[in-house]
């Protein structure tokens, strides 16, 4: 141990606060560095939620946990998709309810989740060269709820960012029209609309 030096500390300051990861302040628009809406593993313990919890526990979990977003997995914690506050609050709720021929009580969040499978990635060394405008010009444009961000492996994951957290922190207007990418989501758009 002899070429360890050991160090000084302090007592906490009384009304010490936690460092917030995501730098939510009003310095962040849409030409600050895209690393200042990214949400780093390495900075955030992730959450998880079971994918068979029902929508009014994970809320309450949520909630308890003052989280907006989870992770879910499954029984032998693979990861399978994302959910957030906003979903469970959102009418998607009660279409996917319609639609399974459900009521809201009888769904899981895996049943409303945002699937691993519709989440697409981009690497970190993309975010540290880009702009915060350019992801969420990359994310509206593709309809995207959430990037998944991931190191020079493709199969590490080392964050995710957020489209409702960027209109957030920047006071941006998002666009709400959500793109179809197959015809069964046309499809589905056109029969789901009551306004057509």
């Amino acid at each position: 141990m002899n070429q360890f030096t050991s160090f000084s500390t302090k007592p906490l300051l009384e009304g010490a606060s936690l460092f917030a990861q995501v730098h939510v302040d009003t310095s962040v628009s849409l030409s600050s560095p895209a690393s200042f809406v990214m949400h780093g593993f390495h900075l955030e313990p992730l959450q998880y939620i079971d994918i068979d919890t029902n929508l009014d526990d994970a809320n309450r979990i949520l909630e308890k946990t003052h989280m907006r977003t989870s992770f879910v997995v499954d029984g032998q914690n693979q990861l399978k998709g994302v959910i957030s506050k906003a979903r469970l609050a959102s009418s998607y709720v009660l279409k996917i309810a319609s639609k399974k021929g459900l009521t809201r009580a009888q769904l899981t969040i895996g049943d409303i989740m945002v699937k691993l499978e519709e989440i697409d990635t981009v690497s970190e060394t993309t975010l540290a060269n880009a702009k915060v405008g350019d992801v969420l010009k990359t994310m509206e444009k593709a309809s995207y709820e959430y990037l998944l961000v991931t190191g020079a492996n493709q199969n590490e994951l080392r964050g995710y960012v957020d489209l409702i957290d960027i209109a957030k922190i920047t006071s941006y207007s998002l666009n709400q029209a959500k793109s179809a990418k197959t015809f069964s989501q046309l499809v589905d758009s056109l029969v789901n609309h009551s306004e057509i």
